[in-house]
């Protein structure tokens, strides 16, 4: 039994194959409620859904708490398993069918949902980077201003810092609440260049750091370059897809890192000198970042340099 679920504001629309079964539920707790016990009588292969702004996530912990099999799955996978069928026609009820398809014949792996402490963690992260966003926004607009509008604007800046401030403290607090968060996040921040702001960050929205290989979990994030090679053609390498959060937070890191940490510095410094575009270079102080970061997280062991030259460095990749 494959079930692909359709998610709205208002609505669940359920296919089920291969009975070729079509319903509806409302999207509020009692509609799941049922949904939950008629899928704890079937137990489904498994539940696949996309994202939806948001409005999967009562549904997700939901499937989640009753222990069902649940891939969340993104929306361009299963567009572009559709499109390979030659299926052009869309409706809710047709995309609930398409999606039950996609599970029933890419047999995605089902991946257990976070609880909610590391949701809300997640939550506020998402927060705080709303936040400076606006924050960039209005500042710029502050440049161009000036007179009444001027000091609409610095009202507006101010609130925005103090927002700012009071979102540093809430995940500060819950940092600390959790000893497990704590931990890790002290480990995190014993690398050169990794700020609070980042080692938050991975906490909270790359919980798979320290348990994947280092091929898993540069692709994962996004800083696996793909090869585009065609016969004699061989074309630049680009990185894509991913997390962006977390290649975001990287970045600013590996800018810090590649002043301040001695490896990260080594590595710029020499791939500079052979002629590197500034951009390649970053880019790869931050899979090497990374990479530190989830070894520093599998192992325990706080950063020391010298395991990360010469011929220890292996020793403590993961």
């Amino acid at each position: 039994m494959f079930v692909g679920i359709d998610i709205s504001k208002a609505k669940l629309d359920i296919a089920i194959l291969p009975s070729g079964e079509l319903f509806e539920v409302k999207n509020t707790p009692s509609g799941i409620a049922d949904l939950i016990t008629r899928f704890d009588l079937e137990r489904p292969e498994v539940i696949v859904l996309e994202p939806s702004g948001g409005y999967e996530l009562p549904l997700l912990l939901e499937l989640s708490a009753a222990q069902q099999r649940v891939a969340l799955v993104h929306a361009t996978r299963i567009k572009e398993f559709i499109n390979a069928t030659g299926k052009r026609a869309k409706t809710d009820a047709l995309d609930a069918m398409n999606i039950a398809l996609f599970a029933q014949v890419m047999r995605p792996e089902p991946r257990a949902m976070p609880g909610i402490e590391r949701l809300e963690l997640e939550f506020w992260v998402a927060r705080r980077t709303q936040i400076i966003g606006m924050l960039t926004m209005e500042k710029n607009r502050l440049a161009l201003s000036s007179g009444s509008v001027r000091s609409s604007l610095e009202l507006h800046i101010a609130f925005l810092e103090d927002q700012r401030r009071a979102a540093n403290t809430e995940l500060e607090t819950r940092i600390n609440h959790s000893s497990v968060y704590q931990a890790l996040s002290a480990l995190l921040s014993s690398v050169p260049g990794v700020g609070v702001v980042t080692a938050t960050t991975l906490v909270a929205i790359l919980p798979e750091l320290g348990c994947l290989s280092r091929g898993e979990i540069t692709a994962l994030v996004g800083l696996a370059p793909f090869a585009r090679e065609s016969g004699a053609w061989k074309g630049k390498r680009f990185i894509s897809g991913g997390r962006v959060g977390v290649r975001n937070v990287l970045y600013m890191a590996a800018l810090s890192a590649k002043r301040c940490n001695p490896v990260i510095k080594g590595m710029f410094g020499r791939l500079k000198g052979a002629g590197k575009p500034f951009k390649v270079c970053l880019v790869a102080c931050m899979r090497k970042l990374l990479l530190m970061l989830n070894a520093i997280a599998g192992s325990g062991e706080v950063f020391d340099s010298s395991r990360w030259t010469g011929g220890n460095r292996v020793a403590v990749s993961v």
